[in-house]
């Protein structure tokens, strides 16, 4: 889960999104804060957002319809293999 900007230097925080079917998955992992200082705790924590594209409504003005990202799920991971 590793990306590469243009000056080839690894990125610290990291996104990947994915679709399936009605539902939008967003994982990204963020540098804990201070985490040398603390025993046993990893370098990254993960996040995990789960979106539902299926609530829609019709714009009365111009009759397109308006696709809303509903938060169905959300959660914390201290590690990757607790993500996986």
């Amino acid at each position: 889960m590793q990306q590469i900007n243009h000056s080839r230097k690894p990125m610290e925080n990291e996104i990947v999104e994915f679709h399936y079917e009605d539902y939008q998955f967003i994982i990204t992992r963020f540098k804990r804060i201070n985490w040398k200082k603390y025993e046993g705790f990893a370098q990254y924590q993960y996040f995990l957002f789960v979106f539902d594209k299926r609530l829609a409504k019709i714009n009365q003005e111009n009759s397109l319809i308006e696709v809303f990202n509903t938060e169905i799920r959300d959660n914390v991971f201290a590690t990757f293999e607790d993500l996986t």
